[in-house]
């Protein structure tokens, strides 16, 4: 079953967010920000916390793990 989904824009293209985890510890970022990056997740800061992400879905592409697209995504500037 499908659970909830976010949808956001990173750098012009449209993402679907699928499978997440909250981060318990709280980081001093603006909303959006990525706050760090793992082999197989990456963290985003929210507005209260942190949100790991393990599945995203580039716009008009299938759902891939946060691991594959992190081998084709640079998300350092």
């Amino acid at each position: 079953a499908m659970g909830p989904t976010a949808t956001t824009t990173f750098r012009g293209q449209s993402f679907k967010i699928h499978q997440t985890i909250k981060a318990v510890e709280d980081v001093q970022a603006l909303p959006g920000t990525v706050t760090g990056v793992s082999k197989d997740h990456f963290e985003v800061a929210c507005g209260k916390g942190r949100l790991q992400i393990w599945q995203i879905q580039p716009e008009s592409k299938k759902r891939i793990s946060a691991e594959e697209f992190l081998r084709g995504f640079s998300l350092n500037k």
